[in-house]
């Protein structure tokens, strides 16, 4: 089973299952992946009612020495607020983890414009190259001048770093 395919069973997992032992097993599971969409699910996690599952989830960014600040952004990428998202973004490419790449390509199909601008952004920022196929599929499609300027600059940064 592929790594994305594991963190979405694994999600399911959080989502659907009433036995706190189980989520808290899956959340142990999420933290020993150490991606960045492993730490979503774990960021989310961290909300559930059970307080096994949020001690499996502190244990779990103790046992891989996550970075603390990096999980709570990338909650905020799932936000219902998109200028909680766009912020995100922003700090994201700030952070300068690569772990934020996945999460970040994600955000490049967003219903609100700013943060796909912004996503694309932060994509040039962490300069890994995994992002330039997504944001060249981006540019195809981007009608409006900012973004495409945008996209411009990150693939340039992004194609200057290979």
């Amino acid at each position: 089973m592929s790594n994305q395919k594991q963190i979405d069973a694994l999600a399911t997992i959080l989502q659907t299952n009433p036995d706190p032992k189980e989520r808290a097993r899956a959340v142990l599971e999420l933290g020993a992946m150490r991606t960045g969409s492993s730490y979503e699910a774990l960021g989310i996690a961290m909300l559930d009612n059970s307080p096994i599952v949020r001690e499996a989830v502190v244990q779990a960014f103790e046992e891989v020495g996550a970075d603390w600040v990096l999980a709570p952004v990338l909650i905020r990428l799932r936000s219902n607020d998109s200028g909680a998202r766009m912020v995100a973004c922003r700090e994201l490419g700030r952070l300068g983890d690569t772990e934020a790449v996945l999460p970040l390509i994600n955000r490049l199909e967003d219903a609100n414009f700013q943060v796909r601008v912004a996503a694309a952004y932060a994509l040039g920022q962490l300069g890994d190259p995994r992002a330039i196929e997504p944001l060249k599929r981006l540019m195809r499609a981007a009608l409006n001048p900012a973004m495409r300027q945008t996209i411009q600059r990150s693939l340039s940064q992004l194609l200057h770093k290979k």
